[in-house]
């Protein structure tokens, strides 16, 4: 039984830059929720509550998102690194306090599957490190991993063309690992699990892929934060979206005051203490809390933090915006594009 779980969360997010110059990508919200509350949400569903959080850039906001883990009902570790030290580097630094066998999650990816089909799979075939896997239908901004019959992973190519690709499997960044892998790490070294340990892996034969079912996706880019928050508003993920029904595709958090319930649209999910005056249209959107939006303003598959505000007939479609943003009136925003706190547009 695997009771412990490393969730990596050091890294700088410099794809998601402004945005992430003010926060960690770890707690940039999907429906008005850190991406990294909904990864421990789905270790949680898995029964694990002793969370490792490794930590470098902006570690304090991090830690004191979670605390002592009560409100979350976990129980944290913190181990933050005085220089970055990579995926496996991160993982051989708290060497100590992991069982023989445990699972590293990424801090920043959004996911569904069900973590439990993953560590029965690496438990019944006793495989000695097995990364979860998914079918992508574009390839070529990832590292795609070739399996044999046995579901062994025989080898990785890096962005490979997509004509001539024979797999579309890329790695997620989720890994169920036996505590001897981190023989082939050296402590205190800058050291990646996909390109210093895997390879030995593969080569030693004992590198093994597992597919769930679910839904995956990479939140690294404004286009691909955008595109996991639309799939989950509409309803395709397991994914539950945190608000009450106010009426089809519109949720609320708390108290919010609408001025034109019929012509809002929606899916959007809207938060506690925001305004949206008359005429507003809002699309696949989340709003967070104390967000205005004023008279005949549009929000497209966009991401609004707390204490924002849109100015009369601004039009944002895939757009970012940080905490405490102004959008004067009359604006076009069109994306993927983002902007950090206390930005004036």
């Amino acid at each position: 039984m695997v009771l412990k779980a490393v969730v990596l969360a050091g890294g700088f997010s410099t794809r998601l830059r402004p945005v992430t110059n003010y926060i960690p990508k770890p707690l940039v919200p999907v429906v008005n929720k850190p991406i990294i509350e909904h990864v421990v949400e789905r270790l949680k569903e898995a029964n694990i509550r002793e969370i490792i959080f490794t930590l470098y850039y902006r570690a304090q906001e991090i830690m004191d998102y979670f605390g002592d883990g009560s409100r979350h009902g976990i129980n944290p570790e913190y181990r933050v690194e005085e220089k970055p030290l990579g995926t496996a580097g991160s993982v051989k630094n708290v060497e100590d306090l992991l069982d023989d066998v445990f699972l590293v999650v990424s801090g920043d990816v959004l996911f569904d599957f069900d973590l439990n089909s993953s560590l029965k799979n690496h438990s019944s075939n006793n495989n000695m490190a097995t990364i979860v896997l998914n079918q992508v239908e574009n390839v070529q901004h990832f590292c795609v991993a070739e399996l044999d019959h046995n579901n062994r992973i025989v080898g990785f190519v890096e962005k490979p063309n997509p004509a001539r690709v024979k797999s579309r499997l890329v790695n997620t960044g989720i890994y169920v690992l036996n505590k001897s892998v981190l023989n082939l790490v050296e402590k205190n070294t800058k050291t990646d699990f996909s390109l210093d340990v895997f390879p030995k892996l593969v080569e030693k034969g004992q590198l093994y892929g597992f597919v769930p079912s679910g839904f995956w996706y990479d939140v690294g880019t404004f286009q691909g934060l955008i595109k996991a928050q639309r799939e989950v508003l509409s309803g395709r993920t397991r994914i539950k979206i945190p608000g009450k029904r106010l009426e089809e595709g519109v949720y609320i958090q708390g108290e919010v005051e609408i001025e034109d319930l019929e012509r809002l649209s929606g899916p959007t999910l809207i938060g506690d203490g925001s305004k949206v005056r008359a005429g507003v249209v809002v699309k696949y959107s989340s709003i967070g809390k104390r967000v205005k939006l004023e008279e005949r303003s549009s929000l497209v598959e966009s991401v609004l933090m707390d204490d924002c505000q849109v100015g009369v007939e601004s039009v944002l479609a895939g757009v970012v915006l940080g905490r405490r943003c102004v959008v004067s009136p009359h604006r076009s925003l069109l994306g993927p594009v983002g902007f950090g706190d206390d930005s004036h547009i």
